[in-house]
């Protein structure tokens, strides 16, 4: 799970310093505010820091990271693109959802139960199917980046 943590918080920190270094780059307004999108990604990398040092509060600052951005990516609309607006608020609580069981496992003192084999190679194949698809989709309506 540690491993998983750390692939969301560097790839979330990619995302949004990609989309907010593109903003500051064109000046563009399309993009809404690339200086907090930056800071959103600069905050990841913190965050990334805690969990490579297996501290805890890597995960719970990764956490608030994520519900920040999705309350300033929904409610404040720091992002122009309605599209990207919705894959940096599905990143966020991706985020939360898979950060939350370990930490409350972590501040319990216990191990998190595991999945048999069984199931995990299922979900698995459940999970990129699922991307496939969404995929699909949106090539087919039009709506790629």
């Amino acid at each position: 799970m540690l491993l998983l943590l750390m692939i969301f918080a560097l790839a979330d920190a990619q995302t949004f310093l990609l989309f907010g270094s593109i903003g500051l780059i064109e000046q563009s307004s399309k993009l809404g505010s690339p200086a907090i999108m930056v800071a959103i990604g600069l905050s990841y990398v913190v965050g990334f820091v805690g969990l490579y040092r297996l501290e805890v509060w890597g995960a719970i600052f990764n956490v608030v990271v994520s519900v920040v951005a999705l309350v300033l990516v929904l409610l404040f609309r720091v992002v122009g693109k309605d599209e990207l607006q919705i894959f940096l608020a599905v990143l966020a609580v991706v985020h939360i959802l898979v950060a939350t069981p370990v930490i409350v496992a972590a501040l319990r003192g216990k191990d998190l139960p595991g999945l048999s084999p069984a199931l995990r190679s299922a979900l698995a194949t459940v999970v990129i199917v699922g991307v496939m698809l969404a995929s699909a989709v949106s090539f087919a309506r039009g709506s790629h980046w």
